[in-house]
């Protein structure tokens, strides 16, 4: 069985669905008995000693936030920890357990962040109120046929749509499940990168666009790469990288005048105004009859407003540069 695709999280299952869960390869599992750690004490030192978090875990809630997220730097696509005994240990833990709920989902955010998933699995044969049960994506339930481009198209359009409406929580939490969902496609990636950008989180956009082409763009996706990441990079100061990125752009797409117009643009902040120029002269001219800037044109628009007075110092211009 394919590892799963769902977003992580802290679901109830079965034991019929942790059965499945377990089957799948590629996959770290740990396991609590809830009869036995159901008090806050006993929680910590079987946690401690299931997940072999080190000599110094604090025994309280923010070291185990700390643990779980030193975790997700591991190899594996994938980590699952099981409760067992789910309504004696709910029982036992009391109002602990929406401090442990809250803390869990925090860290398979984190995790999901960083291109990998964690779950967390109470394990309980009657449903529990504020847990939701494992999804059936997360069971291998899904239809096999599943056209993973279609549906990244789909969800791109929702969430520049969300975007422009300044929902942009909601956005991003649709990029995020895109990524779980598809966590091995590079359009997943570039689309989760593409909305940090909207967004002006540049920093946080780096890692998913090299992610991204390390999986393997394609189609015209690879020219909108070189223009985002390439304007990514030079907002975030990486000013010579930014250049290098966008001039290998330009050698691959020679024609693309938003290449041509994000290398200016980052030639500028690097100081070297007469290529700058030239390099803006020249897509002038050799686009003289028809301009297709691809959409970056508002990005565009606003990064010659910050030019104005000319100054030839080298500047980071704001961001805004995914379409």
């Amino acid at each position: 069985m394919a590892a799963f695709n769902c977003p992580g999280g802290v679901y109830r299952g079965g034991s019929a669905a942790l059965d499945r869960i377990l089957a799948i390869g590629g996959t770290s599992t740990w396991t609590i008995d809830g009869s036995v750690a159901n008090s806050r004490e006993h929680f910590f030192a079987e946690l401690a000693a299931a997940l072999t978090f080190p000599g110094y875990f604090g025994h309280n809630w923010d070291a185990t936030y700390d643990c779980l997220t030193d975790l997700a730097g591991g190899s594996e696509t994938s980590a699952v920890l099981t409760i067992t005994h789910g309504d004696q240990f709910l029982v036992g833990m009391g109002p602990e357990w929406e401090t442990a709920q809250r803390v869990f989902a925090n860290a398979a955010a984190f995790w999901q962040e960083r291109g990998r998933r964690l779950l967390i699995i109470l394990v309980s044969e009657t449903a529990s109120p504020g847990i939701p049960d494992l999804p059936p994506s997360c069971l291998g339930q899904e239809r096999e046929d599943v056209d993973a481009d279609s549906e990244i198209v789909q969800a791109d359009a929702r969430i520049r749509t969300l975007n422009r409406s300044g929902k942009f929580d909601e956005a991003l939490q649709i990029a995020h499940e895109l990524v779980a969902r598809f966590p091995h496609n590079a359009g997943a990636y570039f689309v989760l990168a593409g909305t940090f950008d909207f967004q002006d989180r540049e920093a946080e956009a780096v890692p998913p666009y090299q992610r991204a082409w390390e999986l393997g763009l394609t189609g015209d996706d690879v020219p909108r790469f070189y223009v985002q990441y390439g304007s990514t990079l030079r907002n975030v100061g990486q000013l010579d990288e930014s250049v290098r990125v966008l001039q290998e752009g330009q050698k691959g797409f020679p024609e693309d005048a938003a290449i041509q117009a994000f290398l200016a643009l980052a030639l500028f902040s690097a100081g070297r105004v007469t290529e700058a120029l030239t390099m803006a002269l020249s897509a002038l001219v050799q686009n003289a009859d028809t301009v297709d800037l691809h959409g970056y044109e508002r990005a565009l628009r606003e990064y010659v407003a910050e030019l104005q007075p000319f100054d030839p110092a080298p500047q980071n211009l704001p961001a805004g540069h995914s379409r």
